[in-house]
């Protein structure tokens, strides 16, 4: 059953992939980025020095740009990317928490009995001794509680009966 799940959630995050990368990406890319014009900048070596003799003209590491290529992202395309991102995230949670079992079935406690099986006595005599209505559900009750792979069971033998 997880794997089971695993597989329909690897899927659909692939399906997923493969519309971002191409059609929301494209778009992305298209719309939102803007990229400036190349200028021309003639420097002279009067503008380089200023009257109170820092060179201006010249990058330091506190007034250089980030982004190398001097591409910047719109609004739209900041909101895109925050979107992809977001979604990403909320893919991959829900993915591992499916693939981790969350959300299945809670199973309750199930209190037992100890019962000495008497002699002549079958599994199927104890379960409909101990059941109120389904006696297969309590004997396979009784077969699971007690790691039994057959019918049979000894004389003398403790049993867990599932109480009810």
């Amino acid at each position: 059953m997880v794997t089971d799940k695993a597989q329909k959630f690897k899927h659909l995050f692939e399906k997923y992939l493969h519309f971002v990368s191409g059609v929301v990406f494209n778009w992305v890319i298209r719309t939102s980025v803007r990229v400036p014009s190349p200028r021309r900048t003639i420097m002279s070596t009067v503008s380089l020095v200023s009257n109170n003799g820092v060179l201006q003209g010249f990058s330091s590491p506190f007034t250089s740009s980030t982004n190398p290529s001097g591409a910047s992202l719109t609004r739209r395309g900041r909101l895109a990317r925050t979107v992809v991102v977001a979604s990403l995230t909320v893919v991959l949670v829900a993915g591992f928490a499916a693939t981790s079992g969350a959300g299945d079935e809670v199973v309750a406690a199930t209190s037992y009995t100890t019962v000495v099986v008497p002699a002549g006595a079958t599994l199927w005599s104890v379960a409909s001794a101990y059941s109120d209505g389904d006696v297969q559900a309590m004997v396979e009750a009784i077969r699971e509680a007690n790691n039994l792979s057959g019918y049979d069971v000894a004389a003398g033998a403790r049993l867990k009966v599932p109480t009810l």
